[in-house]
């Protein structure tokens, strides 16, 4: 018997008794079913509703997700928050392999990945399947790939792309990736997005609103090329790669290391004879023509070899520290006017007070003629934190800096000694630097576009 049987059974006689009608078991039995039907048909229609109201939800969650994910990181490795209603940017090229995206690779129309140098695929993007998504500024011609909640291969948009170009997310895709060029020909990394929904291209933003930080922005020496002329403080030598890695902080392509140990005002003029056999020979003024900065950090050793310090009033052939850092100058502008030319002040022997002192007129020899000539000075000198209070910390030998808590050498130190203590000195010291200044063909726009601001 079923359980509606069982019920009728008891049921029956009860109401027979309790009522002036005649109940049939029939009767109650066919009540009981209907009862019970409506009851099942009231919970299935609520749970239709809330599966209805789940999958609802379910479906926006890549909506939310996209809200609420970090949108870009930015080149000093901050998350950024989505504006504008931007649904990404390849803005992150300081951290690139730290969030996913693959750098010097491109990707094909069946969202198979193989090497590319400049170019870099994007990490998994969340959209929302059958919304619009329209194109700004594209680059060169690579598929939009499309993939499903697992990340699995669903299919691909074919470019090229144009600008304003309206792109709808086939069905079923959780998932967008896609390859720009980094840099190069059009600099796509540094304009191209895609925004959410069916966007008008009168009513794009202007990237310096939907990016608070671009590539351009922070990274303005991105595939730039650098040359530093000094002496052992920016040496070459194994353990002393501040500059290389500053260099590689900032994005350059090319860095040319001039500086040699014991190097003078008189010696930065010239350079290693590579690949030959890097003897030291006369730099020309060819030497200069594809190089964006300039860098000198020299006088330590001009102040023990006793070089006369001179007046900013003397000529370059006098022959004395203002003389010779004065030619250096002008033959670097003259070769190409448009290399920034930065001059650094020199550190000093901390051994002493006298030896400390003796050092601070060439620190503002260094001050007097970045004003006479209009250029960047790189005050290390002020700005590094060595002085007699933390050269123990800092030095090996009161003057070159070295791994903090080494034993002291005096004057002959480890590679291995000498490398922390030159980062932290100068490394931080220069890159922090060079972040405030800007190539020469920087127009002021990072993006290479105008503002257009009204005038009244």
């Amino acid at each position: 018997m079923s359980v509606i049987d069982d019920i009728t059974a008891i049921l029956t006689p009860v109401l027979h008794t309790n009522t002036t009608k005649d109940i049939t078991a029939a009767a109650v039995k066919t009540a009981l079913i209907s009862a019970f039907t409506d009851v099942v048909n009231d919970e299935i229609a609520r749970a239709d509703a809330n599966t209805t109201a789940i999958n609802s939800a379910i479906g926006g969650l890549p909506a939310l997700a996209r809200q609420a994910e970090p949108i870009y990181y930015d080149l000093l490795a901050t998350t950024g928050l989505r504006t504008g209603g931007v649904k990404f940017g390849i803005q992150n090229l300081g951290v690139l392999g730290s969030y996913g995206t693959l750098i010097d690779k491109v990707i094909d129309s069946s969202g198979t990945v193989s090497d590319g140098p400049n170019y870099i695929v994007t990490d998994y993007m969340v959209v929302l399947a059958g919304s619009s998504l329209t194109v700004a500024d594209p680059g060169p011609s690579f598929p939009i790939v499309w993939y499903n909640a697992s990340k699995t291969f669903i299919s691909s948009t074919n470019g090229p792309f144009t600008h304003g170009q309206v792109v709808t997310v086939p069905a079923g895709a959780f998932y967008a990736r896609w390859c720009i060029q980094y840099y190069g020909i059009g600099d796509s990394a540094n304009k191209t997005q895609l925004l959410q929904g069916n966007i008008a291209t009168a009513d794009f933003q202007h990237k310096f609103k939907t990016f608070p930080a671009t590539v351009s922005m922070f990274k303005s020496w991105l595939g730039k090329t650098w040359m530093l002329a000094g002496d052992s403080m920016g040496a070459q030598e194994p353990g002393n790669t501040w500059f290389q890695d500053a260099a590689q902080w900032h994005g350059c392509a090319t860095v040319y290391n001039e500086a040699q140990a014991g190097g003078t005002s008189v010696l930065i003029m010239n350079k290693w004879n590579r690949p030959t056999d890097f003897t030291r020979v006369p730099l020309v003024a060819g030497d200069f023509t594809n190089v964006d900065a300039v860098i000198t950090q020299v006088g330590v050793n001009d102040r023990t070899i006793g070089t006369p310090l001179g007046t900013i009033s003397d000529a370059t052939t006098a022959g004395t520290y203002y003389g010779n850092m004065k030619k250096f100058v002008e033959f670097a502008l003259t070769s190409n006017p448009s290399t920034k030319v930065i001059l650094g002040t020199p550190t000093g022997d901390m051994g002493s007070d006298a030896l400390r002192d003796a050092i601070l007129p060439f620190r503002q020899a260094i001050r007097d003629i970045c004003d006479l000539y209009a250029l960047p000075c790189w005050d290390v000198g002020r700005t590094s934190q060595l002085s007699r209070f933390t050269k123990d910390f800092y030095t090996v030998d009161n003057l070159h800096p070295g791994n903090p808590g080494a034993p002291r050498y005096d004057g002959v130190h480890t590679p291995a000694a000498q490398a922390i203590g030159m980062k932290m000195v100068f490394g931080s010291n220069f890159t922090a630097f060079m972040q405030t200044v800007f190539p020469s063909d920087f127009t002021g726009d990072p993006l290479n576009n105008t503002l257009n601001p009204t005038s009244t």
